[in-house]
Formats: C-alpha cells, structure tokens, sequence
C-alpha cells in the first residue's frame, strides 16, 4: 500500500514538496477528519470519513518517507488506525479505494500539459470529474462492483 502511495505522488510532480506544506496539509486532513467523526456520529454517511482517514494516512506515508513525521504526526497517524479498527474500516482497502479515486480524478496526461499551470491544470481535472458525476458516482460504482 504504502508503495502505491508513495508512486502516485511520484507522478505528480510539481505537487506539494517541502516539509512545511506537507506538514500543514496533514494537520488540515487531520481537523477534517476529526470533523467528519464528528459528523458520523450524529448520523451523517461515513463515506466522508473514510475519504478522510485515507488522506491523513496518505500524507503520513509522504512524511515518513521524506523522514520527517514528528511525535505528534505518529501519535495523530496512531489515532487514525485506531479509529479505522474501532469503526471496522480497513485502512488498506480506503487508502486503495482513494488512490484509485485520484488517479482518475487527476489523470497524469492532464496534469502534464506544458501550456497551463499546474492550477489550470487541477481545475481541469475537478470540472471532468465533477461532469462525470465526482466522488458519489465513483463509491457508487466502486460499491456496485462488490456487490
């Protein structure tokens, strides 16, 4: 898993690179993720959540990696699994699930084009998915599949 992970971040490049944006992108995954436990609680979808919990471990694996997680990054990264036993959740099968849902939601070719900056280039990729029908029609059809 964390060899899929660390490959589809390899292929995006120009994405984030220093330690501080990937420092601030789990610490705004984590609060997202603890707003989406938030929300399941009172009943919402958990689909959110488990986005959620997917991307927190996601940007720890890029972390770890580069060699820089902090305590703090462990301990919060320590929570997530927690969670996902508690909840019954498998980490694996999320991170699998959103790393298939970002190879087609940004598409390498797409993301390569030499005439438009990398932020023309994701709001491209966000308007094609969003037309075919964005992250509910992707879990329904992946939901589909298993059943």
């Amino acid at each position: 898993m964390k060899e899929t992970v660390l490959q589809q971040n390899r292929l995006r490049t120009g994405w984030v690179k220093t330690p501080e944006e990937l420092a601030s992108y789990f610490e705004e995954e984590y609060q997202e993720m603890l707003d989406a436990t938030a929300e399941v609680l009172i009943g919402a979808d958990p689909l959110t959540l488990i986005q959620e919990l997917a991307d927190v471990y996601i940007l720890y694996v890029q972390l770890e990696e580069m060699q820089i997680e902090t305590e703090e990054q462990i301990d919060k990264t320590l929570s997530v699994l927690f969670l996902c036993d508690e909840m019954g959740i498998d980490i694996d099968e999320a991170v699998a699930l959103k790393t298939l849902r970002n190879t087609i939601k940004y598409p390498v070719d797409l993301l390569r084009q030499e005439d438009k900056t990398k932020e023309e280039m994701i709001k491209e990729c966000k308007s094609l998915y969003s037309a075919m029908g964005g992250d509910r029609a992707f879990y329904e059809y992946v939901t589909n599949m298993y059943e």
